[in-house]
């Protein structure tokens, strides 16, 4: 089951659903329109991702052992409560892949 760090730790590949069966795309595959379509609708749907991010979070917590690792799940969870979903979504490495082949796409639109 695709879980949503799973989502958003891809960095070359997108894993999305497509007539009900999830399909991966590489990035760099996409044409420019459907990585704004994607990135747009990541980040409409930013306060949700958030939220759900943060419930695993509190869900982790209790399956934690060691009083160290329970400090770095709390610190991290602190951390993720303050930012803004947008600005934390925007920081994720899939959404940092995405810009980066944006830009690829706009450098050879310039050549």
């Amino acid at each position: 089951m695709l879980t949503l760090p799973d989502l958003l730790d891809q960095d070359e590949i997108w894993i999305g659903r497509q007539d009900g069966v999830l399909t991966e795309v590489p990035l760099d595959e996409m044409d420019e329109q459907r990585l704004k379509n994607l990135r747009m609708w990541l980040i409409s749907q930013a306060a949700q991702i958030h939220s759900a991010e943060a419930r695993a979070y509190s869900s982790a917590s209790a399956f934690v052992q060691g009083e160290q690792a329970s400090i770095d799940i709390d610190r991290d969870f602190e951390r993720l409560i303050e930012q803004d979903p947008r600005t934390w979504l925007r920081e994720q490495p899939l959404l940092l892949a995405i810009d980066e082949c944006l830009a690829r796409h706009m450098n050879l639109a310039r050549r």
